[in-house]
C-alpha cells in the first residue's frame, strides 16, 4: 500500500509580517489557507484533522533558545502530535545555520519530549526584525528588497520538499556545525541571561531561567508622548499582553519579543529595547490589519490603520 494523501495545516507566528509571507506561500502551494497561532493558542486543545503540520515561525535568541514560547505552547496543545508528520520552516534575520538551525534543533527536542517528532526542518532568510547587522562578523546582505528576492526561490525548493516528504538540504551538515558550536552558545547564552535579567528588572543573582525572564522583559517597553491611545499595540499583540488604561498601553509581561507593538505603532511612539530607534521594518506584502488577532478577549474594535 502506498503512502496516504497528504492533508496539510500551516500555522505561524509572526510580529514583523515575514513567517505570516513565508505560510502564505507554502499553504498556496499546499492547497490550503495559513493559520495564525496567536488565534488558536487560547484554545485548551488545538485540533486539526490534517495528516501533516507545518509550522512557520522565527528564531529569537538563538545561542540561548531560538523558539519563541508562544510556538512552543502551541507544541504542546496540538492534538494527537504522534500521529503527524511534523514540518516546521524557521526564519531568521543573520546566518541561517548560526541562528535558524540551533533553533530547530531546540524545537526537535521539545517535540522529542511529547513522544513525537520532527520529520524536516527549513529554514528561510529574510531581513532582521531590527535591521540590526552590524553585530554580524561575516559580510552579509543587508538590503531588504534583495533577501526578500532571494527567499522567494528559498520558499519555493521548501515547497517541492514539502510536497515530495523530503527534509532541509545539508541537513546533517547543518546539525554538525551546531553540534561544534554548542561551546560557543554557551558561552552566548550566560551573556543573553545576564542581559534578560536587567532588561526584566531582576537582580543578577536571580535564579529565573529564560522562560520566565522572556516574558519580563517588557518592562523596558517605553512608550513616549506622541502616543493617539488608537489601541492598534492592543489588538496586533499575539499573547494580549497590552491593555489601554487611560488610553495608554501598559505591557502585562507575558512577552514574546517579536517587536510587533513597536512595528506596527502608527504614531512610532513605542519604543521596543532590542530594536535602534527609527529602526522600523515589516515584509512589504503585510499589513497591520493581516496581524490584528481575530480571536481573544479584550481586543479592541476594528481600526481603519493599513
Amino acid at each position: 500500500m502506498g503512502e496516504a494523501t497528504m492533508t496539510i495545516a500551516i500555522y505561524y507566528f509572526t510580529g514583523t509580517g515575514n513567517c505570516l509571507a513565508v505560510a502564505r506561500r507554502v499553504a498556496a502551494r499546499m492547497g490550503c489557507q495559513p493559520i495564525s497561532i496567536a488565534d488558536v493558542i487560547d484554545h485548551p486543545t488545538i485540533r486539526t484533522d490534517a495528516n501533516t503540520v507545518g509550522v512557520v515561525f522565527p528564531a529569537y535568541l538563538a545561542g540561548l533558545h531560538g523558539v519563541p514560547l508562544i510556538v512552543e505552547r502551541f507544541i504542546s496543545k496540538l492534538d494527537h502530535l504522534e500521529s503527524k508528520r511534523l514540518f516546521a520552516i524557521c526564519t531568521c534575520g543573520g546566518y541561517e545555520i548560526v541562528n535558524a538551525v540551533p533553533a530547530l534543533r531546540n524545537l526537535g527536542r521539545f517535540v522529542k519530549k511529547r513522544g513525537a517528532r520532527l520529520a524536516a526542518e527549513y529554514t528561510v532568510r529574510l531581513p532582521m526584525n531590527n535591521l540590526d547587522y552590524e553585530h554580524i562578523p561575516v559580510p552579509i546582505e543587508t538590503d531588504s528588497a534583495a533577501i526578500i528576492e532571494n527567499a522567494e526561490a528559498q520558499i519555493d525548493d521548501i515547497c517541492k520538499r514539502i510536497a515530495q516528504r523530503r527534509g532541509g538540504k545539508h541537513h546533517f551538515a547543518r546539525r554538525l556545525f551546531t553540534v561544534a558550536m554548542t561551546p560557543m552558545y554557551s558561552i552566548m547564552a550566560k551573556s543573553s541571561i545576564k542581559s534578560l535579567r536587567e532588561l526584566a528588572g531582576e537582580p543578577g543573582d536571580s535564579p529565573l531561567g529564560f522562560r520566565e525572564l522572556m516574558p519580563l522583559t517588557d518592562r523596558s517597553i517605553q512608550v513616549d508622548e506622541n502616543c493617539t491611545g488608537c489601541g492598534t499595540c492592543a489588538r496586533i499583540c499575539p499573547v494580549h499582553n497590552i491593555e489601554l488604561v487611560d488610553g495608554r498601553p501598559v505591557w502585562q509581561h507575558r512577552c514574546e519579543m517579536c517587536f510587533a507593538c513597536d512595528e506596527w505603532c502608527p504614531p512610532r511612539a513605542i519604543h521596543h529595547w532590542g530594536r535602534p530607534d527609527g529602526a522600523k521594518y515589516h515584509h512589504p506584502e503585510v499589513r497591520a490589519r493581516d496581524l490584528f488577532r481575530k480571536t481573544g478577549p479584550g481586543a479592541p474594535p476594528d481600526h481603519p490603520i493599513e
